[in-house]
């Protein structure tokens, strides 16, 4: 198990033993609304065509295009990698600019 394994190799990090219990996945409790997306939202034109695209705020979150394109604002991923994709994303041809000149 890797967190056991890290747990362990921290502790000797450490010299002392952590006392923080492993235990499976049970419940995922998603973030609040206001978390969902940040880096996306804080490029208000990309997040606006995001939320015309999927005015249910689930339907918003639940997008694998909108969490690419917040990855790419958030600053992960690389710029041939977004040239490969870009045309997946749904953006018109003004956002897709925007959204380059963010991961560039």
């Amino acid at each position: 198990m890797l967190a056991a394994e890290k747990k362990k190799a921290r502790s000797d990090v450490l010299g002392k033993p952590l006392f923080t219990d492993i235990v499976p996945f049970t419940v995922f409790y998603p973030a609040e609304d206001y978390h969902q997306k940040y880096h996306l939202k804080r490029h208000g034109e990309l997040a606006g065509a995001y939320e015309a695209i999927y005015p249910d705020p689930e339907d918003f979150v639940r997008s694998t295009a909108v969490a690419r394109v917040n990855g790419y604002a958030g600053g992960y991923g690389l710029a041939s990698q977004l040239r490969e994709e870009i045309d997946l994303l749904g953006l018109s041809e003004k956002e897709r600019t925007v959204l380059l000149k963010l991961v560039r």
